[in-house]
């Protein structure tokens, strides 16, 4: 489970990094990308440590019954349903609002830098040529 989880994390994390790139590239374009590797390594270790309760939240039970199977489950993990509930609250919030947020920020700083005035002249600046 700790895996499953560390994957989901990172497969949020890691389109925050490309919209970070994406922003950096567009509002610098001659700009050093020297700071990609430093944020892949931060969604990577994010989605570590991330992941991490749940080596200590599942455990394995085993049934004999007319099949027998072995099961991850949390039974037992939480000593009151709040608990349980504050920690899934958590992980929604760190697995899809926290992404879609810094997601929704970057592309949206590169619309408004791309759409403003300045950018709309073409020509940074150089007075264009009167014609008669």
């Amino acid at each position: 489970m700790f895996l499953k989880l560390m994957a989901m994390y990172s497969a949020a994390f890691l389109p925050v990094v490309i919209g970070l790139d994406r922003q950096a590239a567009v509002l610098n374009p001659l700009g050093s990308r020297s700071g990609v590797r430093k944020l892949l390594g931060a969604a990577w270790g994010l989605s570590f440590l991330l992941a991490l309760p749940q080596l200590f939240l599942f455990h394995t039970v085993h049934r004999a019954g007319p099949v027998p199977f072995t099961q991850c489950v949390t039974k037992g993990s939480f000593k009151a349903r709040w608990q349980e509930t504050t920690y899934n609250l958590f992980t929604f919030r760190c697995l899809f609002l926290l992404p879609l947020t810094a997601m929704a920020i970057c592309y949206s700083h590169i619309v408004l830098s791309v759409s403003s005035p300045q950018t709309r002249k073409g020509s940074h600046g150089e007075t264009p040529i009167p014609r008669p």
